[in-house]
């Protein structure tokens, strides 16, 4: 008696694709390799690209966003304690 065969799951391969080019572009600071990479990456696919370029631009802000609260944060317990 065989066993079933599990079928491929497109969408998480997709996904962990998608994850590993995000983890990659976000790694280069320069704003010119960054676009280099994903021009690459995503030739032929302007739409893509685009989404990609617009989730690395919200991480950005994200993570100054979270980075300056830290920073208020702690000013204002340094002024409480204080």
């Amino acid at each position: 008696m065989s066993e079933a065969v599990k079928p491929v799951d497109d969408t998480a391969d997709s996904l962990a694709i998608e994850n590993a080019i995000f983890d990659a572009a976000l790694q280069l600071t320069d704003p010119a390799q960054r676009a280099d990479f994903l021009d690459r990456i995503f030739y032929g696919d302007p739409l893509r690209r685009k989404g990609m370029a617009e989730l690395l631009e919200m991480a950005g802000t994200a993570s100054g966003y979270f980075l300056d609260a830290r920073t208020r944060t702690g000013a204002a317990r340094s002024r409480s304690s204080g």
